[in-house]
């Protein structure tokens, strides 16, 4: 039981820290004042302190222990300023033999116990000793015996929320994000500033939408550039591959390939549980195309999500190498539990240090076929081979000169140059500036 009770009191309280330190960013303070409440009680248990709480605002002490001369401070900071500013309070002029504390309730502050601070009223306090973080906390916790761990293990069950169904501490509904789609969460926190950024959905625009086939053959279509003595695989066994990848927190993999030939409809058939093993979950996805200018910008929101401490999936369509280094940078940090896709055109040589690179070609005739009958029901099994033939694989080329092609029409008679022509096609007129770009 001892395992199991630390282990509860460990996620929670990492929860909590997680909780505060996303609504700390946003100027939220309800969870700033009951966590005082909830730190308050919670160290009047685990030390036999006997705290209560200061007057509304007082500077630089929150909570007070008259019969064991203990002044604290809680914090969601962990900085040096901090606890020198709280310091410089003359209100401690008023506690010459009390000890001063000081509690960071989100973030680690084990940097502060080797700094030297200015202390003018000259309060009691040992960096080493009267800073904590919840890291501090959990080792204070981890030797007691098992009737004491238990009896902290009810108390935080009691205010934080066992996780069940049913129950509603006080910080339940706020800390319970477990069945919940990791977007939606984050459009809680960053609310209407959020813009170009989305959950699992037809990034890929299928006409079919999500559910729409993925199609497929047992042509090689991806190389890792990362194994420069690996076979190229098909699109299901690259797909494993790249799912295997994924699953494990702060990973890293770009997948490249020519405009037009499929990346963000795989992309999009990695969270497909119809094809391959083990499909990546589609609540733990956030997806942005940069063509659409997403904000926050790619880099803040992978903070962000660094922070949460929870199991992310972030992919970044037409992403620049540049870019995907920042981001592989921020999604590999220590602790972090996202993993990272990007995509783009580039097809470079160039190998992103802690990436993955996978290489798409293009799709087999035989495919684009597929493709073309599957969408495209009144074009004739002769005039889809043409089609497939003449885009040398590239799907987008493919749909859009099967776009331009109606019923009752034959592409079979036309030569290459003639389907050049067709494709650049608008509602049956010719598009010069359209036309030219096409040719250079």
């Amino acid at each position: 039981m001892r395992d199991s009770y630390f282990k509860f009191i460990s996620e929670r309280l990492s929860t909590l820290a997680t909780h505060i330190e996303l609504n700390g960013q946003l100027n939220l303070l309800d969870s700033h004042i009951h966590s005082e409440n909830f730190y308050l009680h919670f160290f009047n248990l685990l030390f036999g302190y006997n705290l209560k709480p200061t007057r509304q605002n007082e500077e630089a002490i929150d909570l007070i222990d008259d019969v064991n001369k203990i002044v604290i401070q809680v914090s969601s900071q962990n900085t040096k300023q901090k606890v020198e500013t709280a310091l410089s309070k003359d209100i401690l002029k008023d506690y010459p033999d009390y000890r001063f504390k000081f509690i960071c309730i989100s973030k680690d502050a084990s940097k502060l116990w080797k700094i030297t601070y200015q202390n003018p009223h000259h309060i009691v306090f040992n960096p080493k000793e009267d800073i904590y973080d919840i890291a501090t906390i959990l080792r204070k916790i981890l030797p007691l015996p098992v009737e004491a761990m238990k009896q902290i293990y009810e108390f935080i069950n009691s205010e934080l929320g066992s996780g069940l169904p049913g129950s509603n501490p006080l910080f339940e509904e706020k800390l319970d994000h477990n069945s919940t789609n990791i977007i939606d969460l984050v459009k809680k926190i960053i609310g209407q500033a959020m813009c170009g950024w989305k959950g699992y959905d037809n990034w890929a625009n299928p006409r079919g939408g999500t559910e729409e086939q993925y199609i497929w053959d047992r042509h090689v279509r991806l190389y890792n550039s990362s194994d420069f003595n690996a076979d190229g695989l098909s699109s299901v066994d690259g797909i494993n591959k790249i799912r295997d990848l994924l699953h494990c927190p702060s990973s890293s993999v770009r997948l490249v390939g020519l405009s037009g030939i499929g990346k963000t409809r795989l992309l999009q058939a990695l969270f497909d549980e119809r094809i391959g093993e083990r499909p990546l979950s589609k609540t733990q996805i956030v997806y942005c195309d940069i063509g659409y200018n997403p904000d926050p910008a790619p880099c803040n929101m992978a903070e962000r999500l660094v922070v949460l401490k929870k199991p992310v999936i972030l992919a970044v369509d037409n992403c620049p190498p540049d870019l995907h280094k920042r981001l592989t940078s921020i999604c590999s940090a220590k602790d972090s539990m996202v993993s990272l896709i990007t995509i783009e055109y580039d097809v470079q040589d160039d190998q992103p240090e802690e990436t993955e690179v996978f290489r798409l070609e293009a799709a087999s005739t035989e495919l684009i076929e597929k493709v073309i009958q599957g969408r495209f029901s009144h074009i004739s099994q002769v005039d889809g081979r043409t089609i497939a033939e003449f885009s040398g694989g590239n799907a987008r080329i493919a749909i859009a000169l099967a776009g331009r092609v109606h019923n009752g029409d034959s592409l079979a008679a036309l030569n290459n140059e003639e389907l050049f022509l067709r494709l650049f096609e608008q509602r049956h007129e010719k598009n010069p500036l359209l036309l030219k770009a096409g040719e250079v």
